[in-house]
């Protein structure tokens, strides 16, 4: 991307390629590399927003058919709207389950894919170093988190369309032919569909008719109205469309709202000043990776901040000035990758970025510009010095130096431990770390460090509700109940409406025999506007009014028209739901149908310990007596609380 004329005569092997770089043997090179690279992600768990995408919170969504039709036709069903990306996982959870391998071997699969099908482009688009430019990009480190996190499915398989749609659009606008074929418009449809299957897996690829383009002119000097623009509308048409959707999701569906993102407009330009040189800093030498950066400290008045965006925009506007001289390729490249980063340079709220201005994830896609004049600058520079030595020299030594920092990389990827452990390491002021890290250890059951970390957490920041909520949970597994009450004071004092503070409250107030108290919380749990689709206050509620100990509390009709509807907001499928339902219809006198769900529940749980509460009430029912709740035995959600 050096150069916008033919490439000066080389030597024929050179200039036509030979050896791994071409066809189908270079593909299934960079394919194997990328597999053994990540082979240490390939044995990875599921990691932390993994459980909203495939684990138990999408449970009622991967069960069945009805699930699918929600990813699509329910937007906010889904973290974001990428319906084709959730496609995946449930077609991922009716084959494997819980098994996390195919899970991981697909995204490295996709992975390994882009990086070929980055190859053939700029093979097409005659950019010197091509196929050095896709191994580099399939073994570079910071395409670590992309790659090996599954949540982030939507970036590897989204940048495959993304090519896949460049690549088609390049038959029609005729970049590397002057043949016009017969179907050229069936063509452009065909690229347009890969497009929107793109944005459907991701929205970050709504650059894609931009880089269009600015292909068009890089390749011709020149943007036509007619043959260049035009065509290219429907596509700017549908990423305005899908993108407005993004952008309204991810305030008011993701969250991304509120004083962790009340920036200033010259806050937002040194944000959107410094993260590109960040970016650059990390793909040039990829040292010191973290899966959550520091947070930058952010002061308007500092002359030396605003160094970074002026030094930026100097740096277009050089590269700019000297296209006539070195070619357009340079500045074409930097526009593709400041382009690209656009949506998380700050000007936009982003949900991640309550923990970091910047992440690996989000350069995935802008980082194809910066490899590809990289490469193409050096391999320029062997041509012009006639020292072709160098370009298998370099590979030799540039090749395997990022494979072993990936392979060292993907490791921290294995679990939760390893992830955050990695992070703090990295990040030591990480609260989100110090709190994710807390509920592991609570998890596992070393209550002493989950007590440490959260203490930590919140000695970094005190008003983060979950942080509360889990350092509240080990406290009552150390017996210090009165202290755990009040960090579910706290919680509520910072949100007055946090359903799962509600939910574990009451169950502290029920086994300290405050039962009235309890029912407070659950009945305001059942009254926010989330209710209709909270099952999880439901079923507190129903089973506090089926099972307490106290008379005074029980409502049996109640406790089974709550019940029923947490049933049917679970698609009938959930063995907790099911196991108090039954316990519902026990209190009711309806015995028979209590031992015929209490049997459906057992039949469908996979858990141990919860098939035993089911039996033990089972017997119960068996013998025409209710369950009575002697031990305030309230439900609490199965897994740690996140973020």
């Amino acid at each position: 991307m050096t150069s916008d004329h033919p490439s000066p005569i080389r030597p024929a092997a050179l200039r036509a390629g030979c050896g791994i770089t071409e066809g189908w043997f270079g593909a299934l090179v960079i394919v194997i590399l990328t597999v053994l690279v990540y082979y240490p992600a390939l044995r990875g768990e599921f990691v932390w927003d993994d459980n909203g995408w495939v684990g138990a919170s999408a449970g009622n969504l991967l069960r069945d058919a009805s699930g699918l039709g929600q990813m699509w036709g329910v937007p906010g069903t889904l973290h974001q709207y990428f319906p084709l990306t959730g496609t995946t996982f449930w077609l991922d959870h009716l084959c494997w389950a819980g098994w996390t391998l195919p899970y991981h071997l697909e995204n490295v699969l996709l992975h390994s894919v882009s990086a070929v099908l980055f190859w053939r482009l700029l093979r097409r688009l005659d950019v010197p170093g091509a196929w050095m430019a896709g191994a580099v990009f399939a073994l570079h480190p910071v395409m670590v988190e992309s790659t090996a996190w599954i949540t982030e499915r939507k970036n590897v398989l989204s940048q495959v369309l993304f090519l896949g749609a460049l690549l088609q659009y390049g038959k029609f606008a005729s970049y590397w032919t002057d043949t016009v074929t017969a179907r050229r418009w069936t063509i452009w449809f065909f690229a347009m569909f890969l497009f929107l299957a793109a944005m459907l897996a991701k929205i970050s690829t709504f650059s894609l008719p931009a880089c269009i383009l600015l292909i068009c002119w890089w390749k011709r000097g020149r943007i036509r109205w007619k043959d260049d623009t035009l065509p290219v509308l429907p596509f700017f048409a549908l990423a305005t469309g899908l993108g407005l959707i993004a952008v309204w999701m991810e305030l008011f569906t993701v969250g991304a709202h509120g004083a962790d993102w009340n920036l200033s407009w010259t806050e937002r330009l040194l944000v959107a000043g410094r993260a590109p040189w960040f970016y650059l800093g990390t793909l040039l030498w990829p040292a010191g990776l973290c899966s959550v950066y520091p947070l930058w400290h952010l002061d308007v008045s500092e002359p030396a901040q605003w160094l970074y965006p002026a030094s930026f925009a100097l740096l277009i506007i050089l590269l700019w000035t000297v296209r006539r001289r070195i070619g357009r390729g340079p500045v074409v490249a930097i526009l593709f990758f400041t382009g690209t980063l656009l949506p998380v340079l700050g000007f936009m709220n982003v949900y991640g970025m309550r923990y970091s201005f910047v992440a690996d994830r989000w350069v995935y896609l802008p980082s194809l510009g910066i490899i590809a004049l990289v490469v193409a600058l050096v391999v320029r520079c062997t041509e012009v010095l006639g020292k072709y030595w160098v370009r298998p020299a370099l590979a030799c030594l540039v090749l395997p130096s990022l494979a072993v920092i990936t392979w060292q990389h993907a490791r921290t990827f294995q679990n939760e431990f390893t992830l955050w452990q990695s992070v703090i390491k990295r990040n030591p002021e990480c609260w989100v770390a110090h709190a994710n890290l807390g509920a592991v250890h609570l998890y596992r059951g070393s209550v002493d460090e989950a007590v440490q970390h959260f203490q930590m957490a919140l000695d970094i920041r005190w008003d983060v509700p979950l942080t509360h909520i889990g350092f509240a949970r080990a406290l009552q597994k150390l017996g210090r109940l009165e202290e755990a009450a009040g960090h579910y004071e706290a919680t509520l004092k910072i949100d007055p409406a946090h359903w799962l503070a509600h939910k574990d409250y009451a169950a502290l107030l029920m086994k300290i025999g405050r039962g009235g108290e309890a029912l407070v919380h659950t009945y305001y749990m059942v009254t926010l506007p989330t209710a209709e689709k909270r099952w999880d206050g439901l079923m507190a509620l129903a089973w506090i009014l089926g099972t307490c100990s106290d008379a005074s509390l029980r409502d049996s009709r109640l406790a089974v028209e709550l019940a029923q509807r947490a049933n049917r907001l679970t698609n009938f499928g959930n063995p907790e739901v099911l196991q108090i339902l039954a316990a519902a219809y026990a209190e009711a006198g309806r015995f028979k149908e209590a031992v015929e769900t209490a049997q459906r529940a057992l039949t469908i749980s996979h858990q141990q310990a919860l098939k035993d509460d089911i039996q033990t009430q089972l017997n119960f029912y068996l013998r025409s007596e209710p369950f009575r709740d002697e031990k305030g035995r309230y439900m609490l959600l199965p897994t740690p609380p996140k973020r």
